[in-house]
């Protein structure tokens, strides 16, 4: 279900409000590890006995709904670029029903999901009337984002599956953990490319742009 995590204080932060709450949403800019922290989150709760349900609708969760412990799935939940008007407007059409749903065993039944920032903040999302804006967690904001210490370790992990941790100066990992811009991603993309890594300081300056 999930690829190697490197657990961080914001992402345990972020586990014990899931814990306590019916509904989450996980938002940041692309490449901020919105949905690697969902799925972490999701299969550390599969370890406590919840069933796994990737949804594309709210119609999916009344569908789906069973006895058991479940949490569901879904990514970009109100549009990827932009907000679409016609998920939300059925996410609030159906908002007392899952109200209802989800409080018929208190903690049993989850909805974990993610939201682009630039989505997440537009005003027609933070005035409507839906469980999907009760609870927001935003990943670049204390006290979820990444410290510097963290940014290195995730920074090494990435570059140790390819045995590349050793050919890099303690200069470099720090001049590179300067970047915030989709930082994870970077790790990742820097890592899987021989010549990525051989511009490993010009890729992380030019972040911005090569993400975009």
């Amino acid at each position: 279900m999930t690829k190697p995590f490197y657990e961080t204080k914001g992402s345990e932060l972020v586990f014990d409000i899931v814990n306590n709450c019916s509904c989450t949403l996980v938002t940041s800019n692309s490449g901020l590890g919105k949905t690697a922290t969902m799925r972490h989150i999701a299969f550390k709760l599969k370890q406590e006995g919840f069933e796994i349900v990737p949804i594309d609708s709210p119609g999916d969760i009344i569908k789906y709904k069973t006895i058991k412990k479940q949490v569901f799935l879904i990514d970009d939940v109100l549009g990827k670029y932009d907000l679409s008007p016609t998920l939300l407007e059925t996410w609030e059409r159906m908002n007392e029903k899952l109200i209802s749903c989800l409080e018929m065993k208190l903690g049993s039944h989850k909805i974990l999901c993610t939201l682009r920032l630039q989505v997440a903040r537009q005003k027609r999302f933070r005035n409507a009337s839906t469980i999907l804006n009760k609870v927001v967690i935003d990943l670049e904001h204390e006290p979820y984002a990444l410290a510097n210490e963290e940014k290195q370790k995730i920074l090494i992990k990435h570059l140790s599956r390819n045995n590349l941790e050793n050919e890099i100066k303690t200069q470099e990992v720090e001049i590179m953990c300067e970047t915030t811009y989709a930082f994870p991603l970077l790790c990742k993309l820097v890592s899987n490319d021989e010549e990525r890594f051989r511009k490993r300081i010009d890729f992380f300056s030019a972040s911005l742009i090569i993400v975009k």
